[in-house]
């Protein structure tokens, strides 16, 4: 988990957190590189910026390939050489498995909870009065 490291000051030292455990990954053993971060580490502008600086350095390497879970596995089930991962059918961007859009327009909804602190959630339908939670699953205001 990226975001369990001391958070980044700036945009240099986020990329180089980044780059660093990165490298040290893969000058050894070239296996996966799992990438797994919390919302709250986006919530910083320079954090975000030093990972779209560091994938952009990460697109410019010939052997590093950018997948999903999905993928690794199909690859873990079907190992393929260097050379053959153009053309290896569960890598094709153009077919991949995309969710389909569930609405035209999600609504983002911000809640302040009795003890201050906020909690937020994605719906497509109008945002409930109250924080769904155990005892009112629905948000009602109770």
């Amino acid at each position: 988990m990226v975001d369990a490291c001391p958070f980044p000051e700036n945009e240099t030292e986020a990329y180089r957190l980044l780059y660093d455990n990165f490298m040290r990954h893969y000058s050894s053993n070239k296996a996966p590189f799992g990438m797994f971060f919390h919302t709250k580490w986006f919530l910083t502008e320079h954090n975000l910026a030093g990972l779209k600086k560091f994938l952009l350095y990460l697109n410019s390497i010939p052997d590093v390939w950018l997948v999903t879970g999905q993928q690794v596995i199909e690859w873990v089930r079907d190992p393929q050489q260097q050379q053959d991962l153009q053309a290896f059918d569960p890598w094709d961007c153009r077919k991949l498995n995309r969710p389909k859009v569930r609405c035209a327009k999600s609504n983002a909804c911000r809640y302040v909870l009795d003890n201050g602190q906020e909690r937020y959630m994605q719906t497509c339908s109008d945002c409930p009065p109250k924080y769904p939670w155990v005892n009112n699953p629905l948000g009602q205001d109770i």
